[in-house]
């Protein structure tokens, strides 16, 4: 009770201290920072839903080439749209001769990678809407409807921002054509987390924790 205690405090200490950020939209691949937390080569990430008003999808996703992506390789749920506020999720990492592995509760381990986007699949219809209408990327390029027919490439509707040292606010614009821009259709807060640097300066990287808290809004399907 205690750890979840602090949880939640640390969480509102990261949305009261958002508007000392700078919101930014270069920032599309992220990676642990936190390389002593994980036992035996895995990583773990802690998630939890707050304020689940608002119904979306959330997840992780790797590219081909972060230097000039061009496929989305691999991708993880990490909550579902129909989270209820305050349930908490879980990702894992490994690493093995293979390469790197991830897990959610959701899917089973799968092959991933250490560097990775975030998005979230959008379902405008509310709590019983059970169709995925848009899937934004931070890599703008990826932007789609469900189908995956492309839509909004070159609209930022996923802004990030961080502390300069392990702290990062994730935060959606969900409507299609660039929406109102009050970026809090929903957010995630993390910690431990930095953004990738140019593939030439990239370090071997071991494992990490990442602590993340969400916020959701409704809106009503168009």
């Amino acid at each position: 009770m205690k750890t979840k205690i602090k949880f939640f405090i640390f969480l509102a200490v990261l949305f009261l201290a958002k508007n000392s950020f700078a919101l930014s939209f270069t920032q599309d691949y992220w990676t642990p920072t936190d390389f002593t937390t994980g036992d035996n080569g895995s990583a773990f990430f802690v998630l939890s839903v707050e304020i689940a008003g608002y119904e979306s999808d959330f997840g992780l996703f790797t590219v081909d080439d972060i230097a000039n992506p061009t496929t989305i390789v691999e991708k993880l749920l990490v909550f579902e749209a129909k989270s209820e506020p305050f349930s908490v999720a879980n990702v894992y990492f490994k690493q093995d001769s293979d390469g790197w592995w991830a897990k959610s509760d959701f899917e089973d381990w799968q092959l991933f990678d250490r560097y990775f986007g975030f998005y979230y699949g959008v379902y405008t219809g509310g709590a019983t809407d059970t169709t995925l209408d848009y899937l934004w990327y931070t890599d703008t390029r990826f932007n789609s409807y469900a189908n995956g027919t492309p839509l909004d490439t070159t609209i930022e509707h996923i802004a990030t921002d961080w502390n300069g040292i392990d702290t990062v606010g994730i935060y959606l614009d969900d409507q299609r054509g660039g929406g109102d821009r009050d970026w809090n259709d929903m957010t995630i807060i993390g910690n431990d987390l930095a953004p990738v640097p140019e593939p030439a300066t990239l370090l071997l990287l071991g494992t990490g924790l990442l602590g993340l808290g969400v916020g959701r809004k409704r809106f009503s399907k168009k």
